[in-house]
């Protein structure tokens, strides 16, 4: 799974950065987790937001071309909700995260982690 790759990227940058505090580490895990545990919760949005929803939904409709990626990117736009796209839009993130995907190519990593 990708927490394979990402337990070592935390572990790297905790190593480099000496003055990264536990406190950002342990918070940088538990956003972390967010992404990739999937969980099946009811989030309620104000009707300002209903928007964000519609748009999550369109998103994971249209699907990325990766199965894999997609149950993650699932993951990361559904564990924004309710507060977490100030300043940007659910498809910017996933814009994002899929080309750090290819950059990392996390394809590839995970077909030799399995």
């Amino acid at each position: 799974s990708v927490a394979v790759l990402i337990g070592p990227a935390l572990d790297l940058a905790v190593h480099r950065e000496r003055a990264l505090p536990a406190i950002a580490v342990e918070s940088l895990a538990q956003r972390i987790a967010r992404v990739l545990a999937p969980v099946q919760r009811d989030v309620t949005l104000p009707t300002a937001q209903a928007g964000l929803a519609r748009e999550i939904g369109q998103l994971e409709a249209e699907g990325t071309g990766h199965p894999v990626r997609d149950a993650y990117v699932r993951n990361l736009l559904e564990s924004l909700l309710p507060d977490g796209y100030a300043g940007t839009s659910p498809r910017e993130v996933r814009d994002r995260f899929v080309r750090l995907w290819d950059r990392l190519e996390l394809a590839q990593r995970l077909e030799v982690a399995a």
